[in-house]
């Protein structure tokens, strides 16, 4: 198996988990259009949390699907076609799980951001003319940008993550040709 193959998998698999999350969502939404009316500011923001909740994993997981192709490669490292006789070794198993797990993380934080980003400014009054934010509602902004941004940096450098992982299990380690040369003296 080529280690685009694997990638493709993980990706395709990424897709089909936040198209599962999207569908499961759906009845706890459903008690949202027995009311009557929805008035004001209140339509705006449920129409939100049914784009946020149910749509946006929809609509990502698509998209995944339909570009896992592309994503592998660029998983994988390298945007030229790898040979038939290419095979997968350790590291590209763990860049394809970074990856997998970073495209998770972001996927998943950036409904929660924009959340975030609603209930800020919902959340906020206005005194003598300027905005006041509510303090709790700028931690959840500040933790909801993290974990987009972790999930960027898992996805984005997964190489180089693979690469610190590998120091770190082989730190203290002597090398083996460091081994023959001093067997020689």
């Amino acid at each position: 198996m080529e280690p685009t193959t694997l990638a493709k998998i993980a990706v395709r698999v990424v897709a089909i988990y936040l198209v599962v999350q999207g569908i499961a969502q759906t009845p706890g939404i459903i008690p949202l259009f027995t009311y009557s009316s929805f008035e004001g500011s209140e339509s705006v923001q449920i129409m939100t949390v049914l784009v946020l909740v149910i749509l946006f994993p929809l609509i990502v997981g698509t998209f995944l699907w339909l570009a896992s192709e592309k994503l592998s490669r660029a998983i994988v490292g390298g945007g030229v076609e790898s040979d038939s006789s290419s095979s997968i070794d350790a590291s590209h198993i763990q860049a394809v799980a970074i990856s997998t797990i970073g495209l998770i993380v972001l996927f998943l934080a950036l409904p929660q951001l924009a959340g975030s980003v609603i209930q800020l400014f919902g959340s906020s009054n206005i005194i003598d003319g300027e905005r006041v934010f509510n303090a709790t509602a700028i931690s959840y902004l500040v933790i909801n940008s993290m974990e987009l941004l972790l999930g960027l940096c898992l996805v984005v450098g997964a190489n180089f993550w693979v690469k610190v992982l590998n120091n770190f299990r082989e730190a203290g380690l002597r090398k083996k040709t460091s081994n023959k040369r001093l067997e020689s003296d």
